[in-house]
């Protein structure tokens, strides 16, 4: 009965994770001048920019209302909303520090900073959800700290896997490339960098593809340019393969937390790797 009312509690909880994740793509495509989403025009474009901003800003204030509708303890009530403002606060701060990259074209993160940022601008909603569920089933405060931690890698991974596919075949509902012309400091172009810092003419080329396909846009020849360069050093394939070991290992760090005979455990690791496009899984990893 008490994994029943954990399970009960734990859906309940679902819009904490999917309201903010709406609310923050409508502003993420605001903030990047996005102009599609899921393959369709982005909210902003088809409502106005105000109902958009208005609409998202809503949308986090409102996630929390499940947990006051919640039968639950008061102190239940306080760790849940204690660790929904942590984790929008990492959110915004991840997401500062994306923005503050993308628009100066001389930042070169280094790849340990990338990988911080996005575990707080993709990896928070991995952690929400993680330690949401922890929490509703009255973990105590180190396991809802460790499931967090591992859910935010898991997040990083497919943050990667999505800087990957937009190099190679395209997000759906987006055209392949547009994170140059946003000037996305993605893992395969910090990858790039670092591989060719004794060689700074390899830089130099890539980061004017960066500058020209940012003033000509999605149609620039420099977008394929930037992409066969990355691709000459195999930039983006390391950047897949680190991406694809984020999500195994931390699929095996949520079974070593809670048990390896631990059946929601396994199905969570098998969950997540379900998700690996098929096309990116290499031989080595399709078994493991």
């Amino acid at each position: 009965k008490d994994k029943e009312r954990s399970q009960k509690a734990a859906y309940l909880l679902a819009p904490l994770v999917e309201f903010v994740h709406t609310a923050s793509l409508i502003h993420d495509d605001i903030e990047d001048s996005s102009p599609v989403r899921r393959g369709k025009p982005a909210a902003y474009i088809t409502y106005g920019i105000d109902t958009a901003i208005n609409a998202g800003s809503w949308l986090y204030f409102e996630a929390p209302l499940c947990i006051e509708k919640l039968n639950c303890s008061i102190e239940l009530k306080n760790r849940l909303y204690s660790n929904y403002l942590m984790e929008l606060r990492r959110l915004h701060l991840g997401q500062a520090m994306d923005i503050a990259w993308h628009r100066d074209n001389t930042k070169v993160p280094s790849v340990q900073e990338y990988l911080e940022m996005v575990k707080g601008k993709t990896g928070t909603l991995a952690s929400l959800a993680a330690k949401t569920g922890a929490l509703a089933s009255n973990a105590d405060d180190e396991t809802v700290k460790k499931a967090g931690i591992i859910a935010s890698e898991i997040g990083a991974g497919f943050q990667i896997i999505d800087d990957v596919i937009n190099l190679t075949t395209g997000n759906p509902g987006k055209k392949r490339g547009d994170d140059i012309v946003e000037g996305k400091k993605s893992l395969p172009v910090l990858t790039f960098f670092e591989q060719n810092k004794e060689n700074p003419q390899k830089t130099q080329e890539l980061s004017q593809c960066f500058i020209q396909a940012a003033k000509e846009g999605i149609e620039s020849p420099a977008v394929e340019k930037a992409i066969a360069l990355m691709g000459q050093n195999s930039s983006i394939e390391i950047a897949k393969k680190k991406g694809i070991e984020l999500i195994f290992n931390g699929g095996n760090s949520f079974i070593e937390l809670f048990g390896k005979d631990n059946e929601d455990a396994i199905l969570i690791k098998e969950l997540f790797v379900s998700m690996i496009p098929k096309e990116l899984m290499g031989a080595e990893n399709k078994d493991a």
